[in-house]
């Protein structure tokens, strides 16, 4: 009888304060999809954007060159790289749904390797296939002077090593570190609640 005394007098006095309720999991759930969606929606519709005005380009402005034509074509495909990944993780956002704090766990871990597979693979293709093409475009913009020439394609060149070097990591650091603490949190809380 005095085991079942002490594991009463622990039950009543463990720490539950650190524990959410099942309403404030769920909430985060909601909302964690909730701002992928926004997010992949708004970059989906800036990139349509760009499609626009490429498209536009392409018809408006006649080019002499055949490098400004392969330019375009080169900055249209990185357009349609990035509109096919983000209608695949606008799909997997909205297949999120009603999802156990396991199951939303095991979905976070496959988003960390998809950010990762993306960094690695989709998107040093797509950022290489349209720094190729604005190198292309610009250059019957700039071929008749040499000067012009040489500082234009410097500031370019400057820029696209920026973006890799400086912008890409810094976001894929930033884009790693939330889903790693959102990844921690759901552990800890799923450790918490067996």
């Amino acid at each position: 009888m005095d085991n079942l005394n002490e594991l009463k007098e622990i039950w009543l006095t463990a720490k539950t304060k650190t524990l959410p309720d099942a309403a404030e999991i769920v909430e985060t759930i909601k909302n964690y999809r909730l701002k992928e969606i926004v997010k992949i929606i708004s970059f989906s519709l800036f990139t349509l954007g760009l499609l626009a005005t490429m498209i536009w380009v392409l018809i408006d402005y006649k080019s002499q060159l055949i490098t400004t034509r392969a330019g375009e074509v080169f900055i249209l495909i990185g357009i349609f790289i990035l509109l096919t990944m983000n209608a695949k993780a606008l799909k997997r956002s909205f297949s999120l749904n009603n999802y156990s704090n396991e199951a939303f766990l095991t979905y976070l871990k496959k988003e960390q390797l998809k950010l990762i597979d993306y960094q690695k693979r989709t998107q040093k293709a797509g950022f290489i296939i349209a720094s190729s093409g604005l190198l292309l475009y610009i250059y019957e913009g700039v071929r008749h002077s040499i000067s012009i020439l040489i500082i234009s394609y410097i500031v370019v060149s400057l820029w696209i090593a920026i973006s890799w070097f400086i912008i890409r990591p810094y976001s894929l650091k930033r884009k790693t570190q939330k889903l790693l603490e959102k990844i921690a949190t759901l552990e800890k809380i799923s450790s918490q609640l067996k």
